[in-house]
């Protein structure tokens, strides 16, 4: 164990190395791998699987399942950050047309026009006083972002839980509801069939994953699926009086409760998921690309036609 962490070792920068420095200290003087990763804030899920691998005495198989499990997490957000690159793109060109406009254009354009002394149509008056106005309010807009970015800062060890009551409250909202459906339905099967291909039983492998829930909601949902099962319940019942749980995932439990194959089940049902996630990630990205398109170039047209009203009006006063 130890020369396989100084092997590893070698091979990182310096605060990993620290990191590897205390663990090979550790196991030196006595210490349970498991206890390690759980001192250092290695994730609840990395340390139950390691307990389970240090109680069945193999740590090599732990290993590699937590290796295929942080892999597909790590290609998911892969996928989806490629997939969003060119977005953000045109999110951050919008920002910068958007300033450009603002503060260069639009004054010159102004100072131009009144020093030209003829009344300007009301549709361009409306996007000068507009102008104005933001440009008034944006320093105040970005001093209190700065500052409350700064109290958040502060309060970090509070934030969260502040955090997560948030979002709580946001999970229940009609559009975003569906999706978490298939994210925290995802989620429980991954978790499942990470820990049951361990070799824990069912009881344990429910307390384990209430331990390493991202919301208090999810924690609730699994502790009231493990209360059913205490009371006699089958797995397939205890998730059916679940409304966050997806058909799909009520449907492979109740065949693999047949046939006798939990986990495999629990892995298909999470590869099916998994790629509905993607898919749904692609679609809102794709659908958000045009609409920023849109938004930008309907902004510039608006105010490019307020902005050569003007003129035509004054060629057609010549005339």
């Amino acid at each position: 164990m130890t020369a396989g962490l100084r092997l590893m070792k070698k091979q990182c920068g310096k605060a990993e190395r620290k990191l590897f420095d205390k663990l090979i200290l550790g196991i030196e003087r006595g210490s349970p791998l498991s206890q390690l990763f759980l001192a250092e804030g290695f994730p609840l899920l990395v340390y139950s699987l390691v307990v389970v691998g240090e109680a069945n005495g193999d740590l090599a198989k732990s290993f590699y399942r937590l290796s295929d499990h942080y892999e597909a997490k790590l290609s998911f957000r892969r996928d989806v950050w490629n997939a969003s690159f060119y977005p953000l793109l045109v999110c951050i060109a919008s920002i910068v047309t958007a300033f450009f406009l603002l503060y260069v254009i639009l004054p010159q354009f102004e100072v131009l026009y009144l020093q030209m002394g003829f009344p300007l149509p009301e549709d361009t008056q409306r996007l000068f006083r507009w102008a104005g106005s933001i440009r008034a309010i944006l320093p105040w807009f970005v001093f209190s972002s700065f500052t409350v970015l700064l109290l958040l800062f502060f309060s970090r060890r509070k934030l969260p839980r502040m955090m997560k009551q948030t979002i709580a409250k946001i999970l229940f909202l009609p559009f975003i509801k569906d999706i978490y459906r298939v994210v925290f339905s995802y989620r429980l099967v991954e978790n499942l069939s990470l820990l049951l291909s361990s070799g824990l039983p069912i009881l344990d492998v429910l307390q384990r994953m209430a331990d390493v829930s991202l919301l208090p909601y999810e924690r609730q949902t699994v502790e009231h699926i493990r209360a059913k099962i205490l009371a006699g319940s089958t797995l397939s019942e205890a998730l059916s009086a679940q409304p966050w749980v997806d058909i799909r995932v009520l449907l492979a439990i109740e065949i693999a409760e047949a046939t006798g194959d939990l986990s495999a089940a629990c892995e298909y049902v999470a590869g099916e998921l998994s790629q509905e996630l993607r898919n749904k990630s692609k679609r809102f990205i794709q659908l958000l690309e045009p609409s920023m398109l849109l938004f930008l170039g309907g902004v510039i047209g608006v105010i490019t036609l307020a902005m050569i009203l003007p003129m035509v009006e004054l060629v057609q006063s010549i005339r």
